[in-house]
């Protein structure tokens, strides 16, 4: 396990490119079998009563929120059907 891991690279990728393209560009990457790992910034706006209610996280607004720490995912495959 830790001998493949050794010899894994991750790749930083910060060049903004279109959602569609964007999803493209996953979709190719999960198809050849390689996860894709993501990170975001969490604001305070992510435990307000309408997210609970709703499960929908709308942007911060940055100027008046208090950052509260990091997240991170790992996608490892899609559904188109969904």
């Amino acid at each position: 396990c830790f001998k493949g891991a050794k010899q894994a690279k991750i790749f930083e990728k910060l060049i903004p490119i279109p959602l569609k393209q964007e999803a493209l560009l996953f979709k190719s990457v999960l198809a050849k079998g390689y996860p894709i790992i993501l990170t975001s910034r969490l604001y305070e706006s992510l435990e307000s009563r309408q997210v609970k209610k709703t499960g929908h996280i709308s942007l911060p607004d940055l100027a008046k929120e208090k950052r509260l720490g990091n997240h991170a995912w790992t996608l490892v495959g899609y559904n188109d059907q969904l």
